[in-house]
C-alpha cells in the first residue's frame, strides 16, 4: 500500500517553478570596486567561484482558504554555500535558527511547535542553476537534499507532518533560493522583459499546468560601491491547456502570481546584497479558491 499523504491546505503543496526577487540594503562591501562600474549600463550575474553567505530573512505570510486561515510571521538564519562551476551555480542552503516562528489565524496551540521542529529537522536543499540564477528543475529535483525534504513533507518517512508546517517549508524552500537575474545587460531606466514557460505541480491536486511567466527587471542606479538597485517585477499563469468555456473542459484550474519588489547587487563581487519582496497568489480548484500573500525581507552578508 503507498504512504498516506497528509492532509493539505489547498494549494500549500504548490511546488512553484518562478523564483523570488527582492529589495532593501545591508551594508556595503567596506573597500570600493577594484574596477570602475558603469552607472549607466550593468550585467548582473553571480561570480563569487565558492563562497559562504549567511541570509537574515524575515517573512510575514496569510493564507486563506476554506475553512482556514493561517497568518504566520518568520525571523530566521541560514547558511547558503555558493560554488560556480563554468556557467553552473550549485547552491546549498540550511536553515541555522528560526528566532521568531508566530501563527494566528486557525492555528492551534501545538503547530508552533510542530512546525517548527519540522523547519529545522527538513529545512536543508541545493539548488543547480545558471549564473543568472535560471533554475536547471531536473537537476535540483534529483538533488538528494530535495528527495529526503519532500519524503518528510509527503509523510513518506513516517508520520503525516502538520500542514502549516508544510505550507511553511514550501514557503520558505523559495525564499532560500537565490534571486533571478536578467540574462542581458540592463540600461538605465530601460526595462528588460524575460518570458518563460514551464511547470507548475500541484501536489495536492495530483496536476501539472503548463505555466507561462514574465519578468521585468529595470535598472534604477548604480551607486559608487557599485551597488545595482533594480526594480522587479513578475506575472505568472497557471492554468490547462484547454479552453474553459468548453463543455467538457472539467473544473475551473488556474493560479495567478504576481510579485514586485527591488534588487540590490553586489556588482563586483557577484552576489545579492539585500533582498524583499511582496507577492500575492490566487488559486482556484473548481468551486474552492484559496489566496495567499507573503512579505519578505533578506539580508545577506559574507560571515
Amino acid at each position: 500500500m503507498g504512504a498516506v499523504k497528509p492532509p493539505v491546505l489547498p494549494f500549500a503543496a504548490v511546488l512553484w517553478t518562478t523564483t523570488a526577487l527582492g529589495c532593501g540594503r545591508a551594508t556595503p562591501p567596506p573597500s570600493p570596486p577594484s574596477e570602475a562600474i558603469d552607472p549607466n549600463s550593468v550585467l548582473l550575474r553571480y561570480a563569487a567561484p565558492a563562497t559562504v553567505l549567511e541570509q537574515q530573512l524575515q517573512l510575514d505570510l496569510t493564507h486563506t482558504s476554506v475553512g482556514s486561515y493561517v497568518e504566520a510571521t518568520l525571523r530566521l538564519r541560514a547558511a547558503l554555500e555558493l560554488e560556480t562551476k563554468g556557467e553552473a551555480l550549485h547552491v546549498a542552503w540550511a536553515l541555522s535558527d528560526i528566532e521568531t516562528l508566530e501563527l494566528g489565524g486557525t492555528a492551534e496551540p501545538e503547530d508552533t511547535a510542530s512546525s517548527r521542529t519540522l523547519l529545522m529537522d527538513h529545512g536543508q536543499g541545493s539548488t543547480v542553476s545558471d549564473v543568472h540564477g535560471q533554475l536547471d528543475a531536473l537537476a535540483t529535483s534529483a538533488a538528494a537534499p530535495n528527495a529526503a525534504r519532500e519524503r518528510a513533507l509527503s509523510g513518506e518517512d513516517g508520520a503525516p507532518p502538520s500542514p502549516i508546517g508544510v505550507l511553511l517549508m514550501t514557503a520558505l524552500e523559495e525564499q532560500l533560493r537565490l534571486p533571478r537575474l536578467p540574462t542581458q545587460a540592463l540600461a538605465l531606466d530601460q526595462p528588460v522583459e524575460i518570458e518563460e514557460e514551464s511547470e507548475t505541480v500541484l501536489a495536492d491536486a495530483e496536476l501539472v499546468l503548463p505555466t507561462t511567466t514574465v519578468l521585468r527587471f529595470t535598472l534604477r542606479s548604480v551607486d559608487d560601491a557599485g551597488i545595482a538597485s533594480v526594480a522587479v517585477e513578475l506575472a505568472s499563469v497557471a492554468q490547462p491547456d484547454t479552453d474553459p468555456d468548453a463543455e467538457d473542459s472539467g473544473p475551473r484550474v488556474r493560479l495567478e502570481t504576481r510579485s514586485e519588489g527591488t534588487l540590490l547587487f553586489d556588482v563586483q563581487q557577484g552576489i545579492p546584497v539585500s533582498l524583499a519582496l511582496t507577492r500575492n497568489e490566487l488559486i482556484q480548484l473548481g468551486e474552492r479558491q484559496g489566496e495567499r500573500s507573503l512579505n519578505s525581507n533578506s539580508q545577506y552578508r559574507i560571515p
